[in-house]
């Protein structure tokens, strides 16, 4: 077909084809679509139809991507499988577990960073603290129930430990000053007042934990006095003469009428007496060293 038939242009003689100007379209774009399309707000935010077709291509694309959202009806299957799509494309993206389901809550806890087993917690060191073997593993359980990391742990731990050993300063600081104080307060008497106290601490059958402690001078001074005050009651006066020193051995001679007389006093004293009272084994002591006194 002769490219100059409709032009209007006449043929170049020597039989070439002449060069065709091609006049641009003017018109807008959307002229030839119906009325509908026409008010259609995303069309009449298109400038051209170089720009709806990028936009139809990448809307095509991101279809490609997109995931549907199970409906209300969707069962346990389809909600599995599109929380699994979701994740495959989102790898950072955790569902929010069911802390109930233990499975749910352990997959949980070891993403967060909870050790595969309790032995991977390890305690942070702390100066002046040493934690007993059966607490320690207590502490790695309990962690381990929590469900939280290591570094948690150690966090955690530090905090709790670093008090601990302040408060035993503190405590060991308040010990030191008081029994300075105590030693002020009985003077020269001290070591003969606190052997008392042991001695009667011992006689009344105090745990032996307290007792120890009463040894390395690791109580409150007013405990000292406590139990002092009870030797010299009980023990070392109150009308029966001086019965028992620090380690319950006979301090003085008494003749024989004297220690029947002090046995039935105890034995009368006994009959009016809770059992229950603290004082009345030290009255079963003080009876039975007079019965063997007076078997001897």
């Amino acid at each position: 077909m002769d490219p100059t038939a409709d032009s209007g242009t006449t043929p170049p003689a020597d039989g070439s084809t002449p060069d065709v100007q091609i006049k641009p379209d003017t018109g807008n774009w959307m002229d030839s679509l119906p009325q509908e399309l026409k008010d259609n707000p995303t069309l009449q935010n298109t400038p051209d139809i170089e720009t709806l077709a990028r936009r139809l291509i990448d809307t095509k694309s991101a279809m490609g991507n997109s995931l549907r959202i199970p409906g209300p009806d969707a069962g346990d299957a389809a909600w599995s499988e599109f929380n699994g799509k979701l994740q495959d494309k989102v790898p950072g993206l955790m569902r929010t577990p069911d802390l109930d389901d233990p499975t749910q809550a352990g997959e949980f806890y070891t993403k967060m960073g909870r050790p595969e087993e309790q032995s991977g917690y390890t305690l942070p060191e702390i100066e002046g603290l040493e934690v007993p073997t059966d607490r320690a593993e207590l502490l790695r359980e309990a962690a381990f129930g929590a469900g939280i990391s290591n570094k948690q742990f150690q966090k955690v731990l530090n905090t709790v430990l670093q008090a601990d050993v302040q408060a035993g300063a503190a405590l060991r600081s308040a010990q030191e000053e008081g029994m300075a104080h105590l030693g002020k307060e009985w003077g020269g008497a001290f070591d003969t007042k606190r052997g008392q106290a042991i001695a009667a601490a011992k006689a009344l059958e105090a745990p032996p934990e307290l007792v120890a402690a009463m040894e390395a001078n690791e109580v409150r001074p007013d405990i000292y006095k406590h139990y002092a005050f009870l030797h010299g009651k009980f023990m070392a006066g109150e009308g029966d003469g001086s019965l028992l020193d620090a380690t319950g051995a006979s301090t003085e001679m008494l003749t024989r009428d004297e220690v029947e007389e002090r046995f039935n006093e105890v034995t009368k004293k006994m009959f009016d007496m809770d059992p229950n009272d603290p004082q009345y084994k030290l009255m079963q002591k003080k009876r039975m060293k007079y019965s063997e006194m007076l078997a001897a």
